[in-house]
């Protein structure tokens, strides 16, 4: 089951990986910050900050500024760049001048996950309904897309998989100041006492990261960190020194290489995703497929 705070860490190591930027150096309080409204801190080893350095704390994510030279304590600008300020416990970690604060790593990986895996990868999705005669609608969980299966089983217990007429069901996608979500309308049955069964794709999404599959979970810390990569180090200038000028040239040669290899791994698991997929009879308008182009 993936986590936000475990995908961040994942990006990270990626990030830091790659041998462009070095771990950030750490600290830890000698004392704990009582309140959100507290604006002093003591850490464990002084010397380390300075005015103007940032600290984040990784267990909250919050992120402070230094506002003066540490002696014992010093004296911080709460809840920086976008962050919210937090009580902070005795030894909590502080991080100094991170290059990639977790809040904007968690932040890219929300924007990944709603745009670059679907429609290319799903995760399978398989539930349930107790048929009622006379209610043809059924609320399918957010976040479900498409509905590829609609069957009852074992009916009469005769153990087998029956697959309802594609003229029997349809999807509705039901709009009011409430929900925006899909519902699966189902006409007919075979037997009006059994369960109707469905399995459907659903979608990638960071509201949704408890049910996305694994092999979807292992490919968002490689283009989360492609991504930031590109926005720190994507323009190379024609005034910066000639080792730099290089530098930046193979990280960006490292950028295109990481989208490849995720744009590789995600085509090869829709080609599995799609062998499990039973041909959908249901007439649909024609629709043209984009391509991402990087």
């Amino acid at each position: 089951m993936a986590d936000l705070a475990t995908l961040c860490d994942q990006t990270l190591d990626v990030l830091y990986g790659t041998g462009y930027w070095e771990h950030p150096k750490e600290d830890t309080l000698s004392a704990a910050i009582a309140d959100a409204s507290t604006t002093t801190m003591t850490p464990a080893t002084p010397s380390m900050w300075k005015r103007d350095y940032l600290c984040e704390f990784p267990a909250t994510d919050e992120v402070v500024r230094i506002a003066d030279d540490a002696v014992t304590t010093a004296t911080i600008r709460r809840g920086q760049l976008g962050t919210t300020a937090a009580a902070q416990a005795l030894g909590a970690v502080m991080v100094q001048n991170p290059p990639f604060p977790r809040i904007k790593v968690k932040d890219e990986i929300e924007r990944a996950l709603r745009n670059e895996f679907w429609p290319h990868v799903w995760t399978w999705h398989r539930d349930s309904f107790t048929f009622t005669q006379g209610t043809a609608t059924y609320e399918l969980d957010d976040h479900i897309d498409d509905v590829t299966v609609v069957y009852q089983a074992n009916i009469e217990s005769d153990g087998q998989f029956h697959p309802l007429h594609p003229g029997w069901w349809d999807v509705e996608r039901q709009i009011d100041d409430a929900t925006n979500k899909r519902w699966l309308i189902v006409h007919k049955v075979y037997d009006p006492d059994s369960d109707v069964e469905i399995i459907a794709r659903r979608r990638p999404h960071p509201d949704d990261l408890a049910n996305i599959s694994d092999e979807i979970a292992d490919m968002v810390p490689l283009i989360t960190a492609a991504r930031m990569m590109q926005k720190r180090g994507a323009s190379i200038r024609q005034s910066q020194p000639r080792s730099q000028l290089d530098r930046d040239g193979q990280m960006m040669r490292d950028y295109r290489a990481m989208v490849a290899e995720f744009i590789r791994q995600r085509d090869q698991l829709h080609r599995l995703l799609m062998e499990e997929v039973r041909p959908d009879m249901r007439w649909r308008p024609a629709t043209r497929a984009f391509r991402r182009s990087w």
